[in-house]
């Protein structure tokens, strides 16, 4: 049986960025695309109605959309051609409750959009969490959180 991974917003992201150069990319898309043999034989990709939300609401942001190298237009049809291998999932009672435990705890400097997508992938039960963050791979709250919900952090 394959593995659950999830997908966190910055993994969809990231390759339109300016800041990213062009091996990084392509990297990132292999990956999204299904197209590195390693990962897509051994895992499902899995993000949730959240990350789509959040993404939305990124490219619809007047300030933020001035980091993107592409058009708005062509993010949103790559992106959606992306989507189309993954599983989408909601956001349930349990995600909302893990969330919560999470964003309480002490010094936890952890993004609320980051700590309901983190909480979605664990509540539906994902091996692994994808993104591109570095405060939120050397949070040490976060990756507390990980170890106790067995879930590995994957950071690219």
């Amino acid at each position: 049986m394959k593995e659950r991974a999830f997908y966190d917003t910055s993994m969809f992201l990231e390759p339109f960025d300016k800041r990213s150069d062009r091996k990084r990319t392509n990297d990132i898309l292999a990956v999204l695309k299904g197209l590195v043999r390693s990962i897509e034989e051994h895992s499902s990709p899995i993000t949730s109605s959240g990350v789509l939300g959040e993404i939305e609401l990124i490219l619809r942001d007047s300030e933020k959309i001035k980091r993107f190298k592409e058009d708005i237009t062509v993010i949103k049809s790559i992106i959606d051609g992306i989507l189309k291998r993954f599983e989408i999932i909601g956001i349930d009672e349990n995600a909302i409750k893990k969330c919560y435990d999470l964003i309480q705890k002490e010094d936890r400097e952890i993004e609320c959009m980051d700590a309901l997508h983190l909480s979605s992938a664990i509540s539906s039960n994902c091996n692994s969490f994808c993104f591109i963050d570095n405060k939120l791979r050397d949070n040490k709250i976060v990756k507390e959180y990980a170890k106790e919900n067995v879930i590995t952090l994957t950071s690219f």
